[in-house]
C-alpha cells in the first residue's frame, strides 16, 4: 500500500545547487567589477593635467567649432576671458 506524501520545500541537494549557482554568479561579478576598476579612464573623459594642455585643448575646440561654421555673431567674449 502506497501512501501519497506531499513534499513541501527544497531538499538539501537542491538547496546546495542553488547556493553554488549564486556563488558562481557572484564570483564572476566580482572579477568583472575589479577588471573594470583596474582599467584606466579613457582620454576623452579625463581633464587636462596642465595649463598648456588646457590651452591646446581650447584651441582644438575653437578650430572644430569654426570648421562647423557656428554662428559668427555669437558673443563668446565672456567665455574666452574665463578660459584665459
Amino acid at each position: 500500500m502506497k501512501t501519497n506524501t506531499i513534499r513541501k520545500g527544497f531538499s538539501a541537494v537542491e538547496a546546495v545547487i542553488i547556493v553554488v549557482i549564486i556563488v558562481i554568479i557572484g564570483a564572476l561579478g566580482y572579477v568583472f567589477y575589479n577588471r573594470m576598476q583596474a582599467q584606466p579612464a579613457s582620454d576623452t573623459n579625463s581633464a587636462p593635467q596642465t595649463a598648456t594642455e588646457a590651452k591646446a585643448e581650447t584651441a582644438d575646440v575653437k578650430s572644430d567649432l569654426e570648421a562647423v561654421d557656428i554662428d559668427k555673431e555669437l558673443d563668446t567674449s565672456e567665455i574666452d576671458a574665463a578660459l584665459e
